[in-house]
């Protein structure tokens, strides 16, 4: 029992260290570089590395999980799929001044690694719920 909290406690801790790994193209693309520090940089590179290490670790932890996912797995994919289209917007009504090339690599791969872990994440979360 308790590591499916342990389980859960990974999903959750993986979905925030995610959600503030997004921050950080983000902020490096609205400020001018010169007032960034390296600390950003390397915290970036770092959280980037933990990020797609656990990544691996949800594949092979779940892999043997025979979890029906797939209308709970679209559905989010679905709704994540429209924010490309939020970065169209900005980039052709030029509301804000953004730095591209610095945000678009960066969250290209982290909207990339999102759609290939978010079975295993769901699949933790629907056995954890169904204990």
């Amino acid at each position: 029992m308790s590591s499916f909290y342990f389980k859960r406690w990974f999903v959750y801790s993986y979905l925030i260290l995610f959600l503030l790994s997004c921050l950080f193209p983000i902020t490096a693309a609205l400020i001018t570089m010169g007032t960034l520090l390296l600390w950003v940089g390397i915290t970036d590179v770092v959280i980037a590395f933990i990020l797609v290490f656990a990544g691996f670790v949800l594949f092979v932890v779940t892999q043997k999980i025979n979890a029906s996912v797939e209308k709970r797995v679209l559905s989010i994919i679905l709704s994540v799929s429209s924010l490309p289209m939020v970065l169209l917007l900005l980039f052709f009504t030029h509301i804000v001044a953004i730095r591209w090339d610095i945000l678009l690599p960066g969250l290209a791969w982290r909207y990339w690694l999102f759609l290939m872990v978010i079975t295993p994440l769901v699949k933790i979360l629907k056995l954890h719920d169904s204990q």
